[in-house]
C-alpha cells in the first residue's frame, strides 16, 4: 500500500485509546480498508466505480500488486495470499492462529484481514519473536550434537561456522549414504571451501556397491582434500574388487548348476523312448546379453501350430512362426509382439528374429530383434506343456492406445 495510505493507518492507530489488539484489528478493516484499496488503485492509475465492493477492489488490487516488487514484512505468506485467489479456508486459519489473528468469519474475511495485517506491518513484532524463540530452540539442540549430526541437520550453518573456527585448515570428513551429501558439497562451495565427495567406482546396475559408504571432504585446504580423497579412493576400489570377484565366483557355481541341470534333463529325453519330432514344451532360455539379471525365468512355451509364448526378463510376447520347423528344416524365421515388463508399454509393431532347432529338437539357438539384436539358447526341458497359445491380439494396436489412455488417466 502507498506510503501515504500507511501514514494514514499509523496516525489513526496512535490515536486511539488503550483497546485490545483484536479489537483494533477490527476497527482497522472496517474504517480504512476500503479508503485504502481505492487510493491505491487511485495512485496505480486504476479508476474505481463507486459501487465496486470490498472483494472486487482487493482482486483488482492483488492484480496490481503482482506488477511490481514486493517490499513486506513477511513476504512469503504475502506472496501466496497474492498469488492464490482462492486459498483454502483452513490454510488462512490456521495462519490466523500462527499469528494470534481472529479465526473466525468466512473466506474473504480472513483473507482481507491477513493481508491487511501482513501490509501494515502490525505483523512485524510478532513475526521477530517467533522468529528468535525458533532460533533460540535450535541453538539449544545445535550445540548438543556432534560435527557429523551438524553437517547432516544444517550444511549452511555448518559451513560458515566451520570456515570461520580455528578448525578451517583441518579436514572435516563426513561419512553418508548413498543419495546424501550433496547438500553438504552444495553448501560447502558457497563459501569458497574446498570440498570433494568420494564414491565408489562400482556399477549400479546389479547393486555391486549400494552397501558401500560414500564420504564429503571439506576443508580450507585444498591438498588436504586431495590427499584423502586419493586414499579413500583405493580403498573403495580394493572393497568393490572383492565384490566382484565374490560375485563372479557365485555366477561361475551358478552357471555350472544351471549346465549339470541342462545335462541331466537332455540326458533323461535322449534316453527314452523314441517320440516323434516336436518342439511342443517349454524350453528354458539363456541370452547371452545378461538379460537374466532382471530376476525372472526366462522361457519360451510352444504350443500346438505356429504360435509360441516368450518370457526374456525384459519383455514378454507372443511369436508367430513363419512356418512349422521339421527335422529337415530345422531353422524358421518369426515375428513377435509383446510388452515391456518394467513399464508395461506394449510393443505392437511387428519384429523380426529366428530359430535354429538341433537335429534331435532337444536343443536351440536365435536372436530376436529387441532393443537391437538379443541372441539366445536353450534347451527343452518340458515335453508337451502347453496345448494352444492364443495371445497375439491382446498386444494389437487397439491395446497400446487403451493402456496410454489408462496410464495418463492415473
Amino acid at each position: 500500500i502507498p506510503r501515504l495510505s500507511r501514514c494514514r493507518m499509523y496516525r489513526f492507530l496512535d490515536q486511539q485509546e488503550a483497546v485490545s489488539p483484536k479489537a483494533l484489528q477490527e476497527t482497522l478493516l472496517q474504517k480504512f480498508l476500503k479508503k485504502d484499496l481505492v487510493a491505491s488503485l487511485q495512485q496505480m492509475g486504476k479508476k474505481v466505480a463507486k459501487a465496486t465492493t470490498v472483494d472486487q477492489l482487493f482482486c483488482l488490487f492483488c492484480d496490481e500488486l503482482r506488477k511490481i516488487p514486493s517490499n513486506n514484512r513477511d513476504p512469503y505468506v504475502l506472496k501466496y495470499l497474492i498469488k492464490t485467489r482462492k486459498p483454502s479456508k483452513q490454510w488462512l486459519q490456521q495462519q490466523c492462529v500462527h499469528y494470534n489473528l481472529k479465526k473466525t468469519g468466512k473466506v474473504a474475511e480472513l483473507h482481507v484481514r491477513l493481508v491487511v495485517e501482513l501490509l501494515t506491518g502490525a505483523l512485524e513484532p510478532k513475526y521477530k519473536e517467533l522468529i528468535k524463540q525458533k532460533q533460540k530452540k535450535e541453538d539449544s539442540v545445535w550445540v548438543t550434537l556432534n560435527y557429523q549430526e551438524q553437517a547432516c541437520r544444517n550444511p549452511e550453518r555448518f559451513c560458515h561456522e566451520w570456515k570461520a573456527s580455528s578448525k578451517a585448515d583441518t579436514l572435516f570428513e563426513l561419512k553418508c549414504k548413498r543419495a546424501e551429501g550433496y547438500q553438504l558439497k552444495a553448501a560447502a562451495e558457497k563459501v569458497d571451501l574446498a570440498t570433494e565427495r568420494v564414491a565408489p567406482f562400482c556399477s549400479s546396475w546389479n547393486g555391486e556397491g549400494d552397501h558401500l559408504p560414500r564420504y564429503v571432504l571439506v576443508s580450507a585446504q585444498r591438498q588436504l582434500v586431495t590427499q584423502r580423497k586419493k586414499i579413500l579412493e583405493a580403498d573403495l576400489q580394493e572393497q568393490v574388487n572383492a565384490i566382484r570377484k565374490k560375485q563372479e565366483e557365485a555366477k561361475k557355481e551358478e552357471d555350472q548348476a544351471q549346465e549339470e541341470e541342462k545335462q541331466r534333463i537332455l540326458s533323461h529325453l535322449r534316453s527314452g523312448t523314441p517320440q516323434p519330432w516336436s518342439i511342443v514344451g517349454e524350453w528354458l532360455v539363456k541370452t547371452e546379453t545378461g538379460i537374466h539379471k532382471y530376476g525372472t525365468e526366462e522361457t519360451i512355451q510352444f504350443g500346438e501350430g505356429h504360435w509360441a509364448e516368450f518370457s526374456f526378463g525384459f519383455i514378454e510376447g507372443v511369436l508367430k512362426l513363419q512356418q512349422l520347423p521339421t527335422q529337415q528344416n530345422r531353422v524358421v524365421d518369426f515375428l513377435w509382439r509383446g510388452k515391456e515388463i518394467g513399464t508395461g508399454e506394449i510393443k505392437f509393431q511387428e519384429s523380426p528374429g529366428y530359430l535354429e532347432f538341433s537335429e534331435d529338437g532337444f536343443e536351440l539357438e536365435g536372436c530376436i530383434e529387441a532393443f537391437g539384436d538379443i541372441t539366445f539358447t536353450g534347451y527343452l526341458s518340458v515335453e508337451n506343456y502347453g496345448t494352444s497359445v492364443d495371445g497375439w491380439d491382446q498386444y494389437s494396436e487397439a491395446a497400446w492406445e487403451a493402456a496410454r489412455v489408462a496410464r495418463w488417466r492415473h
